[in-house]
């Protein structure tokens, strides 16, 4: 039993330190990235504004400044956050960096307040636009082709209630053999109009799964390339059966009569 507790005691103090080790490498990580950029953006404008051709002008006290503001933003945020929240705490945090960035600046380059805030500022906006550029650069391609949300998401099909058939007590007699070849089935007319009992709302083509949209009165109809339903209609009911597609047309079976509808 001492074994195993010691064998326990060294696992968990080992865990810990496996976490506090990841948790200093994330910090470094950070504040070398972050103060490398924030470096680079301040020499640019100490460049554009010219505060680099005055004598006070030191590029490594322009680092300088950048490590600070980085590291005491780390710091604040680690101790505040955890006591006070993500919004006191960026309200109490970031006057003191800006001030504390704001001396050191003043003092490595000798310029005006204007300059020195102008300066700042837009750093600090040009940072935050490459922050979220490197976020969205690591980030995974979340969104989910067309195809892929159809096999993902059960269809919802509308289909018009029908009145139960009469069950059949005495079987039809079977049809008797012929022997004449059947013919072959008719090539579907072409219909330069729309149906005048329904109309069609919409025809999505996704090969074996594509959906034609019906319209019969206030009853809309969804049928897959292959289904039929029965439509309630002004002129009564109508068996229709949605039996192909292709770039500009569909080819519906309505009443046992093939009849291609070009749609736009």
């Amino acid at each position: 039993m001492a074994g195993q507790k010691k064998k326990v005691v060294i696992s968990g103090g080992l865990e810990k330190e496996c976490l506090m080790l990841d948790i200093l490498i994330h910090y470094l990580a950070e504040f070398v990235v972050q103060t490398i950029l924030l470096t680079a953006l301040l020499w640019i404008m100490t460049k554009i504004q010219k505060l680099d051709q005055r004598f006070e002008y030191k590029f490594i006290g322009l680092a300088g400044a950048a490590a600070a503001a980085i590291g005491l933003e780390q710091i604040l945020d680690a101790v505040l956050i955890p006591l006070l929240g993500v919004d006191l705490a960026t309200y109490i945090s970031t006057p003191i960096i800006g001030g504390t960035l704001f001396l050191i600046i003043k003092k490595v380059t000798g310029a005006d307040p204007v300059d020195v805030v102008f300066t700042i500022g837009i750093s600090y906006a040009l940072l935050f636009c490459a922050n979220l550029f490197l976020l969205a650069s690591v980030m995974p391609d979340l969104r989910h082709s067309g195809r892929e949300v159809m096999d993902s998401e059960p269809a919802v099909r509308q289909v018009a209630e029908e009145p139960p058939e009469p069950v059949e007590t005495n079987p039809p007699a079977p049809a008797p053999v012929s022997n004449h070849v059947a013919a072959a089935p008719a090539t579907p007319t072409v219909s330069t109009g729309m149906p005048k009992s329904f109309s069609i709302k919409g025809v999505t083509r996704n090969g074996s799964k594509s959906v034609v949209v019906l319209q019969a009165g206030n009853k809309g109809y969804s049928l897959f390339l292959g289904d039929s339903t029965r439509l309630q209609t002004a002129d009564g009911p109508m068996d229709v059966r949605f039996s192909d597609v292709d770039s500009n047309s569909v080819t519906l079976e309505v009443n046992g009569a093939s009849t291609r509808y070009p749609f736009y």
